[in-house]
């Protein structure tokens, strides 16, 4: 939508008034800012300043903390003795070197193939763990879109998020 700011045609339009007019307008591209600062036809026939609506961010519709659970969060619930479920999604050899006891390991591509080791149960509270929290990130998306209404990930990975806090390990 563009606002005619200009004076009743009546008394013309000098080329300057247009590019002042058409300054106002919001421009096409994603950076711009909410508020532009009155135009000099504004200005001189004391119209107020348009003030834009800012345009939706494109993560406003992600969720908080991008599905993940810090390790701190998931110890308290594994030690309060909260069902959940822990799957590991890296590779066999990483899995050996040290894990989070009572994961399962179904490395990131057999994950299709490894479904049926998930739980059925949709709702299932299912943790989502691999060494960095990219791979879990991809897979606990990919849960989602499967049905899974109650997945997470390991935020920050087994190594930088649980390990280097100095949570206990099974190697």
């Amino acid at each position: 939508m563009i606002l005619n700011t200009l004076p009743p045609p009546s008394q013309g339009h000098s080329p300057r008034e247009l590019r002042d007019a058409l300054r106002c307008a919001p421009p096409t591209h994603s950076l711009w800012s909410p508020v532009r600062p009155a135009s000099r036809s504004q200005r001189q026939y004391g119209e107020p300043a348009i003030h834009w609506p800012s345009p939706p961010s494109p993560l406003s519709g992600l969720p908080e903390g991008f599905n993940g659970i810090r390790a701190e969060v998931l110890k308290a619930k594994l030690d309060s003795g909260e069902k959940v479920f822990l799957l590991d999604v890296r590779q066999p050899n990483e899995f050996a070197g040290g894990r989070i006891e009572g994961s399962l390991n179904i490395p990131v591509r057999d994950v299709p193939k490894g479904l049926d080791k998930l739980p059925q149960d949709k709702n299932a509270q299912i943790v989502v763990v691999c060494a960095s929290a990219v791979r879990s990130g991809y897979v606990a998306m990919a849960l989602s879109f499967k049905g899974y209404t109650n997945v997470k990930h390991l935020a920050a990975g087994y190594v930088a998020g649980w390990e280097k806090a100095g949570y206990p390990v099974v190697k």
